[in-house]
């Protein structure tokens, strides 16, 4: 493809304002890198290290709670609108303003994404079981609390697509690469969770090389003095309260009046909702 847009580059002589061949390998080649690393910790080399290190109904488990929770992931705001985001992130770039404006879209983005998934979480923790026995006919009964903590790291994933945004728009290569390097730690985790806590420790890990790509990749581009790099951090920790306070609360007034799991699933539910209206303007 490089040897395609260099060759036209050269038989039209177009002026120098146009396509930089060398400025484009200088992203493309370390992000193509970056996917590469990335295949050591995704799902499908959590699985293979399930495989070795579990049973076959654990490894069942986890297949089935990470297909169900790509449902959810694959209509998260940032994947669904990302061709619109995207744009919106370059145009921004060209901005005279683009160091402030630029951070607060990467916020922007993490906590609509975090609108959208902590409500399942708030449902899962309380009506996991139930909602992954339905769904499967009783076959995995058990398999609520690895698909709540899958879900869960939907949280970090949603950061790790925000800043891969603002470094594409700022065409910061080496940071997401260097992030991805250091996310491959994820896979020994995997199996050393996985050795102690089967399928849900696997799922912890997940999650886990997430985190580890959102902090490596921004505390990256956070060392260039030139770039404004500061997120509302504020909001992302007032959130997760909202969401721990909507679960406990629930937790225990179910513990009280002995009521069913799912009814407070529907109270952590309210919570988390009507906290969320009522600190929409203030969150955003």
């Amino acid at each position: 493809m490089l040897l395609i847009v260099y060759f036209r580059h050269s038989c039209h002589k177009v002026s120098s304002e146009s396509l930089n061949l060398m400025r484009v390998s200088q992203y493309i080649l370390p992000g193509f890198a970056a996917q590469l690393l990335a295949i050591c910790y995704g799902p499908d080399a959590f699985k293979i290290t399930l495989a070795g290190n579990v049973t076959a109904y654990a490894l069942a488990i986890f297949g089935f709670s990470y297909s169900l929770a790509a449902v959810i992931q694959r209509y998260m705001p940032i994947n669904i609108l990302s061709g619109i985001f995207r744009p919106v992130f370059v145009a921004a770039s060209t901005k005279n303003d683009a160091d402030i404006i630029l951070p607060q879209l990467v916020s922007l983005i993490i906590k609509i994404n975090w609108f959208y998934i902590i409500p399942f979480v708030c449902v899962l923790f309380f009506s996991g079981d139930m909602i992954a026995s339905v769904i499967s006919g009783g076959k995995y009964p058990e398999a609520g609390n690895v698909l709540t903590v899958i879900v869960l790291g939907l949280l970090p994933l949603a950061m790790c697509g925000s800043i891969s945004m603002y470094c594409l728009a700022k065409e910061i290569a080496f940071a997401p690469l260097v992030a991805t390097a250091v996310s491959v730690i994820g896979l020994p985790i995997a199996m050393l969770l996985g050795k102690y806590f089967n399928d849900l420790g696997v799922a912890i890990a997940f999650g886990l090389s997430q985190l580890i790509w959102s902090v490596v990749c921004w505390a990256m581009v956070s060392r260039n003095k030139d770039l404004n790099v500061e997120l509302d951090v504020r909001s992302f920790i007032y959130m997760l309260i909202i969401m721990g306070v909507a679960i406990y609360v629930s937790y225990m007034f179910i513990l009280l009046f002995n009521i069913p799991s799912w009814v407070g699933s529907f109270f952590s539910l309210s919570i988390c909702c009507t906290f969320f209206i009522f600190t929409l303007s203030c969150l955003l």
